[in-house]
């Protein structure tokens, strides 16, 4: 399995005012076969991006291989742990799966199907996230600050 990590060029919304991040979407992009040695790296990696990324973490699946039974289980419940924390923090996670290994993984006891904002593609998710960001970007600036700012 290999992990790789990164972030897009551009912002998904651009301000004039210069109060909205700079830096575009991460990108947690996943390849190979998948055992639960891999499956612990992948939650070790996915709880670094949830804590690195700016409004936006995309999680390609879609070249995942083969997933150990055991190993699906582990990377529901980083998804789930993920899902949380991102959450938590302000951050959208957005899943870009594979629907036969993403089948495999989400049939297993305890794996929910629904938790998750799924897309086709990282594109598709990119998209769809800087037309929410934009619908809301006058919103953006007004958090955190007083009347008269």
């Amino acid at each position: 399995m290999r992990i790789h990590s990164h972030c897009l060029d551009r912002p998904l919304v651009e301000s004039a005012r210069g109060h909205l991040p700079r830096r575009g979407p991460t990108v947690l992009a996943v390849t190979g076969d998948i055992d639960r040695l891999d499956a612990a790296d992948f939650a070790t990696d996915l709880s670094l991006a949830v804590a690195d990324a700016v409004r936006t973490l995309v999680v390609d699946l879609t070249r995942i291989g083969s997933v150990e039974s055991a190993a699906g289980q582990v990377l529901v419940d980083a998804l789930l742990d993920a899902q949380g924390r991102a959450d938590c923090g302000g951050v959208a996670l957005l899943l870009v799966p594979d629907e036969a290994t993403w089948r495999h993984a989400m049939n297993l006891p305890g794996g929910p199907t629904t938790h998750f904002r799924c897309y086709a593609t990282v594109r598709d998710a990119v998209e769809a996230r800087a037309a929410e960001l934009s619908a809301h970007a006058d919103l953006d600036y007004g958090v955190g600050r007083r009347p008269g700012d």
